[in-house]
């Protein structure tokens, strides 16, 4: 299941970035994290690989910290604003699992501005430990 919601999600990798919606329950069952947060650093390697550096203020899934680095996976789809250079101070809904490598994370990132509907069937969650 994993590896048809990570090849759906990457369908874009070409030239021609288009993403296939998938169903909110299926994101949300598959996801091993899902938090809203601001992003506070991106880094990139010359081996291009990049993390970004997330201040969590909201948590539904998976053991998240107030103060969170993930290692991204860039290439996965059109919905990872993480393919490149994100403003700092921007906030997203994050629903994350890991990529093929087993190191790195496939990020579905939802910029707050148009999460409301999945933050409203997310309901409340909870503080970030």
């Amino acid at each position: 299941m994993r590896f048809l919601l990570a090849l759906c999600v990457s369908t874009g990798v070409a030239s021609a970035c288009t993403d296939i919606e998938l169903p909110f329950k299926q994101i949300k069952r598959n996801s091993e994290m899902i938090f809203r947060g601001t992003v506070t650093a991106q880094t990139f390697t010359s081996d291009g690989s990049q993390t970004v550096a997330f201040r969590v203020s909201r948590v539904w899934k998976g053991r998240v910290s107030e103060a969170l680095e993930i290692p991204v996976n860039p290439m996965t789809g059109c919905v990872n604003p993480f393919r490149s250079k994100v403003e700092i101070g921007t906030e997203f809904l994050i629903f994350a699992w890991k990529a093929f490598d087993g190191h790195e994370y496939a990020v579905y990132a939802i910029h707050t501005n148009y999460a409301d509907q999945k933050l409203q069937q997310l309901g409340s969650g909870r503080k970030p430990k």
